[in-house]
């Protein structure tokens, strides 16, 4: 724990301690802490996987999830809560808007299946006719196909094909051999198989599984393209790699600043990673080319695990021909800039 008194009014105060140093606080940084107790004119916070103890001049402070900007770091860390602006009442506003429409995804869609999930259960289910099996075996084949390492290209090729854009690609009247790669399509080819035995055979048990996984899986697909189309800057999907360590759910946002005539850039990817949130914050200066890389890690376990492979991050970050910061660990998790702009996928959508 760390005491502190208060000089600023509004504002919670913390001394640059060495329980600090790992923090890498920064001037105008936005943090989410979490306000753990409250005793007079002292709160208990949570700051990343630190607990410490500051003092409050927020009358209105309560216990909960709080967002905070830092104001100063040195010689005392001064953390202040944003007045809300317009903006920020439209994201409110827009977030609620959010909750009206997941509730009723839920509702009128019905039960929903990551991708990823509903592979794996494709390949445990018993006794089905050979070539159902044999069309399992292909999708398997292409949408799981091991994979080392992830290039640009690979990623595009991944998004693309990812299911979302299949309407797309048939309103664009695309070849027939790009929607023989797209999951969405080979999903319905594999669904109308799977329908046209179930005719067959009513009462087996197999081909219910499946086509049930199956529908489960477009639900799925079908929500997160409901998504794009109400926020097309933002991409929420899941990658299905297979290898050692299975990406679960992959959401990108890009954003742009503009600081004294110079642009830059914030790219935030979140990734669940063996069911642990892995979150990455790259930073780049267009003017200067700098590159920064800070990666949060939920559990020490994946933290341990990200560091083993920090080597070959920076090798890979290098051939970017950039100026690359040292690439960081970091204690909070990254926040999007306040006076950044989210923008649209670059050379995306279809």
């Amino acid at each position: 724990m760390v005491n502190i008194s208060q000089l600023n009014a509004n504002s919670l105060q913390l001394k640059p301690a060495q329980a600090l140093a790992g923090l890498n606080l920064s001037v105008g940084q936005t943090l989410t802490i979490t306000v753990k107790q409250l005793n007079g004119d002292q709160a208990q916070l949570l700051i990343g996987k630190q607990t410490l103890i500051a003092e409050n001049k927020i009358p209105s402070l309560t216990t909960g999830q709080l967002q905070v900007q830092v104001k100063q770091t040195q010689p005392t860390v001064i953390l202040t809560v944003p007045r809300p602006d317009g903006a920020q009442q439209q994201i409110t506003q827009a977030n609620l808007q959010q909750s009206v429409l997941q509730n009723a995804y839920k509702q009128f869609i019905g039960n929903q299946l990551p991708l990823n999930q509903a592979l794996q259960n494709l390949a445990s289910l018993p006794s089905l006719p050979q070539h159902i099996q044999t069309a399992i075996s292909q999708l398997l084949e292409q949408l799981l196909k091991p994979t080392q390492t992830i290039s640009d290209k690979d990623l595009k090729l991944q998004i693309m094909n990812s299911g979302l854009f299949l309407e797309g690609k048939l309103r664009n009247n695309v070849e027939k051999n790009a929607l023989s790669k797209d999951s969405k399509a080979q999903i319905l080819k594999l669904q109308q198989l799977a329908l046209n035995e179930l005719n067959k055979q009513p009462e087996s048990s197999p081909l219910k599984q499946l086509t049930q996984l199956l529908t489960q899986a477009l639900n799925k697909l079908t929500v997160q393209q409901l998504h794009l189309f109400e926020n097309p800057l933002l991409l929420n999907m899941e990658l299905p790699f297979a290898g050692q360590h299975q990406i679960e759910n992959f959401r990108l946002a890009i954003y742009k600043k503009k600081v004294q005539e110079r642009d830059s850039w914030e790219v935030i990817l979140n990734l669940d990673i063996n069911q642990q949130e892995l979150m990455v914050k790259l930073t780049l200066d267009s003017t200067q080319e700098n590159l920064n890389c800070y990666l949060w890690c939920e559990t020490s376990e994946l933290e341990k695990l990200i560091q083993s492979n920090l080597p070959l991050l920076q090798e890979q970050l290098q051939q970017l021909n950039l100026k690359l910061s040292p690439i960081q660990i970091v204690q909070v998790k990254p926040q999007q800039s306040t006076i950044s702009t989210q923008i649209a996928l670059i050379d995306v959508k279809v």
